[in-house]
């Protein structure tokens, strides 16, 4: 059996859509309605050009946009990486252009340090803006609103061959020294989630995770999407 986070994820949505499936604040998402905001969000990404392969950044703290983004580049096989927002301008720099990145979605607190850097990251062309409750302005010129980009996209799922060896990667802390790229398959990386947080832990379809870490931390991932 092949492990893909989008299709598993499908599976879920396709068996319990009325079920919560994430609670932020006082954001509360069915699974119907998760997968209805990620798929506008993959075909949106796929608009603006990107496709399966294309790398993609989520520079933003815990919020619901995180994990739309993220299976939304799922659904596309495109490959969503983790940004780790105390990162320094030398340290955002280094790692955005490491991993070739195509779009970056930000809280729009981090804007300033991103047109710091945007000249010297040719290949990054497209911004996306995820509102947050700091009180800053956007600084970056023909950045898109994430909630405007998605208001009128398809809420239908997209036809894509997906496979558990599409690719998954992580960026280390950097801690000692810069960034580093860590790849897996899918199928790696989620049967690694599987092993650890289902089996390990012997939870269920009744039990609900608390995220408490960043996500962009591999421990934070594993348990939500697993569950």
């Amino acid at each position: 059996m092949e492990f893909n986070a989008a299709d598993i994820f499908e599976g879920v949505v396709d068996r319990v859509p009325d079920r919560e499936a994430i609670v932020h604040g006082s954001t509360r998402l069915t699974y119907k309605e998760l997968d209805a905001r990620s798929n506008k969000a993959a075909n949106a990404l796929k608009k603006l050009g990107i496709k399966k392969g294309s790398h993609i950044g989520i520079y933003a703290f815990n919020c619901v946009e995180w994990l739309e983004i993220m299976l939304g580049a799922y659904k596309l096989c495109a490959i969503p990486i983790n940004i780790n927002y105390r990162y320094v301008e030398e340290e955002l720099k280094y790692l955005i252009d490491n991993a070739d990145m195509e779009a970056i979605f930000y809280h729009k607190q981090f804007s300033n340090k991103l047109e710091n850097i945007k000249s010297h990251l040719p290949l990054l062309k497209d911004f996306i803006c995820i509102g947050d409750d700091s009180g800053e302005d956007d600084v970056i010129d023909k950045s898109f609103n994430f909630e405007d980009l998605i208001a009128n996209e398809d809420e239908s799922r997209l036809d894509v061959d997906r496979s558990g060896d599409d690719k998954y990667i992580l960026y280390t802390g950097g801690t000692t020294g810069t960034p580093k790229l860590a790849q897996h398959t899918l199928n790696g990386m989620l049967y690694q989630g599987w092993v650890t947080d289902i089996v390990l832990t012997d939870w269920s379809e009744k039990d609900s995770v608390l995220c408490p870490l960043p996500l962009f931390h591999v421990f934070a991932v594993y348990p939500n999407l697993m569950n």
